[in-house]
């Protein structure tokens, strides 16, 4: 085992907790980010239990890591879409003089 790796069972932890983000959010994107999280966080589970050839442990491994980096680009366009709504850009209140 390498070191730079997280156990199995922390890996099952975000998996677990990955679902259930993925059912508390209310928004379709936040729930398939999620949902993609957890099923990566379960295939590398898979994956150091498994014994299977080197091909198919990389080519899951590629498509797992794909899976994870959509997963959390839709996860900072969701963060970057609330701080929109959040943060009003007001620029008609900076041209207006102050008395």
């Amino acid at each position: 085992d390498r070191v730079d790796e997280f156990s199995p069972l922390t890996m099952l932890l975000v998996a677990a907790y990955s679902f259930l983000s993925a059912y508390s959010f209310p928004a379709k994107p936040l729930k398939f980010a999620f949902l993609l999280m957890g099923s990566e966080k379960v295939v590398r589970i898979a994956l150091h239990y498994l014994h299977a050839s080197t091909n198919i442990q990389h080519l899951t491994a590629v498509v797992a890591s794909f899976a994870g980096q959509i997963a959390l680009v839709i996860i900072l366009v969701a963060i970057f879409q609330w701080f929109r709504s959040v943060v009003r850009w007001n620029q008609s209140a900076a041209q207006e003089p102050r008395l």
